[in-house]
């Protein structure tokens, strides 16, 4: 995948296939500009997922929009990947057609969850069908565009199951063991604690809280309110799970599916109160809240520091490792590495850890050069080192051999 200058290449071997797929459609159709078509592409799903989720879920369409089209999901979820903004508006979609008691809405989920991972929290929310049938209906659609993936998975990378148990942190291990940052969580819940605390504020004030307790009682029986606090409560799993072995700014793109689900558990009661002609000054209340959170946005972008690509089309990194193969006399035999996309773009013929050629030597990445864990790589440790650098080691296997026929012929 290359940046929409061209001035970088990034590879990620477990990434969730759709977005992949969809670029490379586009890079068909638009060829140099497919990254710009593909997040307009995913800029207008978005929009039109919350239009949708608004109208089946009888959400205030301006709260709607407010709290789910926030500059944090505009950098961190399209701008600095696409992948996230692309998944929570499958997932929206989904919980629309959820709220009308759908089926469907597991085919959604499903996308969603191909989109990114973290998205398989979704399925339990298809008990919110009830009725049996529906719910053995919405599985099976569910695991519909999943099965293919599973498929592709072994043949490509050895394991029905490999993407998966690596983004989440089972098999190898992680670069990144940080714990969970007040950093990240701060970015991720700052728009939606605005909008809940002037909807309190609102609320407290409005007619001194008259009915209130018949109006909460309302709120907490409300289907779609459910739905919400359940979507709530498996994204804050899910990023428990998951995040703690991120970087801060990884944690921050983790947190969509957070934000998401906030963002609806308080757009579903505001949207209930906008329709209780007692809180009529919710429209005042709304437009507040908006100029908070557009400030506060442009404050918190205006401090961060900027996302720079780790890996430019002349990578030291790469080039000193091709260079140090050849020095050592193995620079035309095929290899081994746990990045082996990069080194065949600069000119090493390179396997993955994944296939069956055990005998070629090793040149396995460290630190945050790696894309992939380095103890994936089979026979790594009887392997004798030949060089080692803070950032990659060249390794021979016990039976090494030296093939000299590229990539495609070998296979």
């Amino acid at each position: 995948i290359y940046n929409v200058d061209n001035s970088a290449i990034y590879f990620e071997p477990f990434r969730a296939p759709l977005s992949s797929a969809i670029i490379a459609i586009f890079i068909i159709a638009f060829k140099g500009y497919a990254i710009i078509a593909y997040l307009c592409f995913v800029l207008l799903l978005f929009i039109a997922s919350i239009y949708l989720i608004a109208k089946y879920m009888e959400l205030d369409a301006l709260l709607a929009i407010a709290l789910f089209a926030t500059p944090f999901m505009l950098l961190y979820s399209l701008l600095s990947n696409g992948t996230e903004m692309l998944s929570l508006s499958f997932a929206l979609l989904g919980m629309a057609l959820l709220a009308r008691k759908s089926p469907a809405s597991g085919l959604l989920f499903g996308i969603a969850s191909i989109s990114k991972y973290v998205m398989l929290i979704l399925f339990p929310l298809l008990l919110f069908l009830y009725r049996p049938k529906k719910i053995g209906i919405g599985l099976l659609l569910f695991f519909i565009p999943i099965i293919p993936w599973l498929i592709v998975s072994k043949i490509a990378l050895g394991s029905y199951l490999a993407s998966y148990l690596e983004i989440f942190g089972i098999a190898g291990s992680s670069i990144f063991t940080k714990g969970i940052s007040a950093h990240a969580l701060e970015a991720i819940f700052a728009s939606s604690a605005v909008f809940a605390a002037t909807a309190s504020a609102v609320m407290f004030f409005a007619d001194r809280l008259k009915n209130a307790k018949k109006l909460f009682a309302k709120i907490a029986k409300s289907e779609n309110f459910k739905i919400a606090v359940a979507f709530l409560a498996l994204s804050a799993l899910s990023y428990v799970a998951i995040a703690y072995k991120k970087d801060i700014f990884t944690q921050m793109r983790f947190g969509y599916a957070l934000h998401g689900a906030l963002s609806l558990v308080i757009a579903v009661p505001l949207s209930m109160l906008a329709k209780n002609k007692k809180y009529n000054i919710m429209p005042l209340a709304i437009a507040a809240v908006l100029i908070l959170i557009i400030g506060y946005n442009f404050y918190h972008l205006y401090s961060i520091f900027p996302y720079k690509p780790a890996l430019s089309v002349r990578n030291p990194v790469f080039e000193s490792a091709i260079n140090e193969l050849h020095a050592l006399g193995y620079g035309n035999c095929n290899v081994v590495s746990n990045d082996w996309i990069y080194m065949l773009y600069f000119g090493a013929h390179a396997f993955s850890p994944f296939s069956n050629f055990t005998s070629y030597p090793i040149v396995v990445f460290y630190n945050n050069t790696a894309s992939t864990s380095p103890s994936l790589i089979k026979n790594l440790a009887v392997s004798t080192p030949l060089y080692k650098s803070s950032n990659y080691s060249i390794m021979l296997p016990q039976n090494y051999s030296c093939v000299t026929a590229p990539p495609e012929a070998a296979r």
